[in-house]
């Protein structure tokens, strides 16, 4: 696997960097297969620089041997994408690295403490991954590094695209949603879901869990189950079987 990292793209007037990781991503699955787009929650802190949430996109490249892509080139191959696509005021960085990023304690930092863009720098080149700042002040590098660290640990994160996850509305089978990119469907328990029918409640939103897209759902009408909207409390209820 090979993460294509990317942060502060947009300004306060709008965009979203979530939209361009996902153009981009479009664009890559010519040449390679592209499992997926993750957002990852950064650190939210005055000192801190950000326009909305804090966080930065990685777009999940899996190509056939990824030892024998070129890295740099990949990163150079992007940068015009990137740069065509940020909005004035934005300050871009970009990242591409693999999953022996993953462990660098770079990407918690940046999610619990104020770093550096030489911090970035630092720990980029100690990594050996490609690292560019592309306008601006440049800080979307620090975020961007974390990125794709944080993606390449396999279990932080969710997707805001995976397969036809966004095509996917209303109510949907579990063997729908399995076909159209879901690895797996689990309840925040543990327990595996394998039948029955899906609330997706207006969005998909399937979490990055062992370097695999994981949907977690919750009991909803009867016999049916609802996707769970990460960071809103819900009532305990009792768990039906797991084929309703």
């Amino acid at each position: 696997m090979i993460f294509v990292a990317i942060d502060d793209t947009d300004n306060h007037e709008g965009g979203g960097t979530g939209r361009v990781a996902r153009a981009i991503a479009a664009i890559l699955r010519e040449k390679w297969p592209v499992l997926g787009v993750s957002r990852h929650q950064l650190l939210v802190d005055p000192r801190v620089p950000y326009t909305s949430n804090n966080s930065c996109n990685v777009i999940h490249l899996a190509p056939t041997n990824p030892a024998c892509v070129d890295r740099a080139a990949l990163g150079r191959l992007v940068e015009p994408l990137l740069i065509e696509r940020c909005l004035p005021g934005s300050d871009p960085g970009l990242c591409v690295g693999g999953r022996e990023l993953a462990g660098n304690p770079f990407g918690v930092a940046v999610q619990t403490e104020v770093v550096s863009q030489a911090g970035a720098v630092a720990a980029a080149g100690a990594a050996g991954v490609f690292l560019r700042p592309l306008g601006g002040t440049g800080d979307g590098i620090i975020g961007a590094l974390a990125g794709a660290i944080l993606a390449a640990g396999g279990n932080d994160g969710r997707f805001v695209e995976v397969g036809r996850s966004r095509e996917m509305e209303g109510v949907v089978s579990v063997p729908t949603l399995l076909d159209g990119g879901i690895a797996e469907l689990r309840t925040l328990s543990g327990m595996p879901v394998t039948a029955g029918m899906v609330d997706t409640c207006g969005r998909l939103r399937p979490v990055l869990q062992r370097h695999r897209p994981v949907l977690l759902v919750e009991p909803g009408e009867p016999g049916a189950w609802r996707v769970v909207e990460l960071g809103k409390p819900k009532p305990h209820r009792k768990e039906p079987a797991c084929t309703p």
